[in-house]
């Protein structure tokens, strides 16, 4: 099942106070708490337009597929590129690396920087 996932993509971000990015994003305090818990029956695009510019991503990165028996994938089907593998956000995970681990980290960020 598709779901929409912007409070992990913030997560990952390193954005703890979500509610608060996405109302100064002119979202309204109702809609960020539906759009954060899927407590929604329709998107507004506009909304997923200022929130996919203000995180530089695309809205496939706002969404995760959720394995389920009603709608199981086919090897290769397109929408595997949506499911998670259960990591840890990649700011928790940053906070864990030693010096030598962040030191290899920083020099990759540069070098794709320079891409």
């Amino acid at each position: 099942m598709l779901v929409l996932n912007i409070s992990g993509l913030l997560s990952d971000r390193g954005i703890e106070r979500q509610h608060l990015f996405l109302q100064k994003l002119g979202i309204g305090r109702t809609t960020a708490t539906n759009l954060l818990h899927n407590g929604f029956t329709f998107i507004n695009i506009l909304h997923l337009s200022k929130i996919c510019y203000a995180l530089n991503c695309s809205p496939a990165e706002l969404f995760t597929w959720i394995d389920s028996p009603n709608y199981p994938l086919s090897e290769g089907h397109s929408l595997q590129k949506l499911t998670k593998k259960n990591k840890a956000p990649i700011a928790t995970r940053i906070r864990s690396l030693n010096a030598d681990q962040l030191d290899k980290l920083n020099a990759y960020l540069e070098e794709i920087e320079m891409k």
